[in-house]
């Protein structure tokens, strides 16, 4: 099982932000932290990747610290090629990209992936545009070196492959969640998704896209290492809020059952989560998965898994 670790040459992932909608700092998310998605992959080296190879999904707020955390391992003018692949383009996921500080330095190479190549570039130069914020995408200021690309099948980096997948969010047809694989293990990424025709812990059939499309999210996620899955609400307070694009925790619980998942890491947290409310969730929900073989974390920002890693 995946477990937490200081050092390792694994496949290394460390949580940079955990939380939905909007950042969320104070007293009540000092455990498990107030920003907003950002997941960072340290590729290994000596294995094909190209140096300063670095795999980011997301760009919540969580890429500001991110970003420094790179300059300091990265300084003296070294090479950094960063490979930022965007689940979509709704704001908590990209509002850290302008504080990357990486973005402001000659030696680095950005390449954006995403579902369509077009609305990401027009979306960003949107983002970074002076009515917006003081620098433009276009400025001088912006020293790296940005590349576009349309997600149209897997990626290779170094002994890493990304792979993604369509998910239930909006707008339809342009959200996705991704899939890291390496010989030592597999981690997926899906902080947006909603069920189709959720009512109990059990499922329910009443939409009839829902075989297809679980049938799909199962088989994509199936043996995964590790799984970060949105778990923004409860079964109980989901009755409130069906439509909004998210999953409720027995949703992603069942999802991980079936599809042979080793470990469930909470994501995602509704903003008005409190850190007492996520301890309360991992004491009731943890023995339940367990007794299905499925291990369950909260994830929390500054957290470091070493995917794929055999204990002894």
């Amino acid at each position: 099982m995946a477990g937490i670790y200081p050092e390792t040459e694994l496949m290394k992932v460390k949580v940079w932000g955990v939380r939905g909608s909007i950042p969320t700092p104070g007293e009540s998310t000092i455990k498990y932290g107030g920003n907003t998605p950002c997941l960072h992959i340290e590729v290994p080296t000596g294995a094909g990747a190209e140096p300063g190879a670095t795999i980011v999904f997301d760009a919540g707020t969580g890429i500001r610290p991110l970003g420094d955390s790179l300059l300091k391992q990265y300084s003296n003018g070294q090479p950094m090629s960063i490979y930022l692949f965007l689940t979509h383009l709704h704001w908590d996921h990209i509002q850290g990209l302008p504080f990357f500080s990486p973005m402001y330095r000659a030696q680095t190479r950005l390449r954006l992936y995403g579902s369509d190549q077009k609305n990401i570039e027009e979306m960003l130069l949107h983002q970074l545009h002076p009515d917006h914020f003081p620098v433009s995408l276009e400025d001088d200021d912006i020293k790296a070196e940005f590349e576009f690309n349309p997600l149209k099948g897997p990626v290779k980096i170094g002994p890493i492959t990304i792979r993604h997948h369509y998910v239930n969010h909006v707008p339809a047809g342009t959200v996705v969640g991704f899939r890291a694989d390496s010989k030592e293990g597999s981690l997926v990424y899906i902080p947006d998704n909603e069920p189709y025709g959720f009512e109990s812990k059990l499922g329910c059939a009443a939409d009839p896209r829902r075989r297809d499309d679980e049938r799909g999210l199962i088989e994509f996620v199936r043996n995964a290492d590790v799984m970060f899955f949105d778990t923004m609400f409860t079964e109980d307070d989901y009755q409130q809020y069906k439509g909004w694009g998210h999953s409720p925790v027995e949703y992603a619980l069942e999802v991980a059952v079936e599809a042979g998942v080793k470990s469930l890491g909470l994501f995602h947290y509704a903003p008005t989560r409190k850190d007492e409310e996520i301890d309360r969730f991992v004491e009731y929900y943890a023995p339940k998965a367990r007794e299905r073989g499925v291990e369950v974390f909260a994830s929390r920002e500054g957290m470091v898994l070493d995917i794929g890693r055999k204990d002894s």
